[in-house]
């Protein structure tokens, strides 16, 4: 029986029949290193998204107080359906002189207002979506090279 492991061994559908399985094929596949990467990953984006949510809502509050026509012909927006909506300014009521929040932000339409305050702020949201998909991109990258097999045709842990 040498060189031949759990899966050349048959299944036995029997209601009485012993298994012909072991149970080591059923032993948890996650190492701690994977179950580590996965916590701080998730730490990390919850983290990501409560300063974004804090810094849409201070931008959000800086415009509805320094800059309030500007705020009124945005709709209205707050930070909170902002945020759930995605930046996509679903949840506010469409006019015909109505400014796009979204909008405003991709165009810079920001940096007209010479308020360096906004202007740090939407820098910081910039900086933090960088983050999040550089977040995103290496927690794939990991899970791509950990479970494709490549570590171990290079000699490397499995």
């Amino acid at each position: 029986m040498e060189g031949m492991n759990d899966l050349d061994k048959l299944l036995s559908f029997c209601a009485g029949a012993t298994p012909r399985r072991s149970a080591s094929s059923l032993d948890d596949m996650t190492s701690p290193v994977d179950s580590l990467v996965v916590l701080v990953a998730g730490a990390s984006a919850l983290g990501l998204a409560l300063i974004f949510f804090a810094n849409t809502r201070r931008l959000i509050s800086r415009l509805q107080l320094n800059h309030h026509v500007l705020w009124l012909s945005m709709g209205c927006p707050s930070a909170f359906f902002w945020t759930l909506s995605r930046g996509g300014d679903r949840f506010t009521n469409v006019g015909a002189n109505r400014v796009s929040l979204t909008a405003w932000l991709s165009d810079e339409g920001y940096l007209d207002l010479n308020d360096p305050v906004i202007t740090k702020l939407v820098r910081q949201r910039d900086f933090l979506g960088r983050v999040s998909l550089t977040l995103i991109v290496g927690l794939i990258g990991y899970g791509a090279i950990r479970y494709s097999g490549l570590l171990a045709s290079l000699g490397g842990p499995v």
